[in-house]
């Protein structure tokens, strides 16, 4: 694989950075090459983006498949895979846990059966705050009378479909995760320590939540290094969660270092990224 001197930085720099950088500037590139050479190193990664799409040009690019000791996935997956599927009985779920990616049943507005909203169209913040995300057209009103109307009947109608038969939006998976790691230390260490590096591709996508259990896993002080990549400028999720925002808070919190650091010069300077169409991702 053929890489610019400022990928070739990325790929050996030590553990812990946060990565700015412009689209066309081989970042992906610049990561699974990352991701290859520490796990010949014997050094356990978890390698994610927010997309499918994201984790499989990640895949693409490795120069040899990685054992079962490494993820190659969303960070959607990873938490479903470590933290949901075998730990939802924790949090009081009685059978499964599956996602429902249907139809959810609806709920009426103001009592008014001509206004109603699916379920699934609320989701919780990492405050465990209940967010109307779509509002209907034909749903009158702004969103705090709307939550005002039906928040209590939100959350009971969720809590029963998860404690009785372990069924979950994709959303609601995240929150039941985040609500484990915060409630279970010894969980939070547990998965974090299966892990040497965790490196996060187009993180400026990442949802909230899923932000906040990343925190969690750094927290727990089991995971040795956090890299974040992404461009701030390019956030295309923010109506499913995602939180530019919030990859920064991140960054700043847990002290990763800035691209400006690592490289010694600007976060976006195209041309020093890739110097040709065949090394840009």
């Amino acid at each position: 694989m053929t890489l610019t001197d400022a990928q070739r930085d990325v790929v050996n720099a030590d553990g812990n950075f946060l990565l700015l950088a412009c689209p066309g500037s081989g970042k992906t590139r610049a990561a699974a090459a990352r991701v290859t050479k520490i796990a010949r190193t014997r050094v356990k990664v978890a390698a994610c983006s927010y997309t499918n799409v994201g984790a499989e040009r990640i895949a693409s690019m490795l120069e040899q498949p990685l054992g079962p000791e490494h993820f190659v996935g969303t960070v959607h997956m990873l938490l479903l895979r470590y933290v949901v599927y075998p730990f939802a009985y924790l949090a009081g779920a009685k059978r499964g846990p599956e996602l429902r990616h249907g139809e959810w049943p609806t709920l009426t507005i103001y009592g008014d059966h001509k206004q109603r909203i699916a379920l699934d169209a609320f989701r919780f913040d990492p405050a465990g705050n209940v967010v109307l995300a779509d509002q209907p057209r034909s749903v009158k009103g702004t969103p705090e009378e709307i939550l005002a109307s039906v928040e209590d009947e939100v959350r009971a109608r969720k809590r029963g479909f998860f404690t009785k038969a372990g069924v979950l939006s994709a959303n609601d998976a995240m929150w039941v995760a985040l609500s484990l790691l915060r409630g279970h230390v010894q969980l939070a260490r547990a998965v974090a320590g299966r892990f040497d590096e965790m490196l996060i591709d187009e993180a400026q996508d990442t949802s909230e939540l899923q932000l906040a259990c990343i925190a969690e896993l750094k927290k727990a002080g089991t995971l040795r290094s956090l890299v974040l990549i992404g461009d701030l400028e390019q956030s295309i999720f923010s109506f499913q969660g995602a939180s530019a925002a919030g990859r920064r808070a991140l960054a700043e919190d847990h002290d990763l270092t800035g691209a400006s650091d690592l490289r010694g010069e600007p976060a976006c300077p195209p041309a020093q990224w890739a110097s040709s169409p065949a090394q840009k991702a």
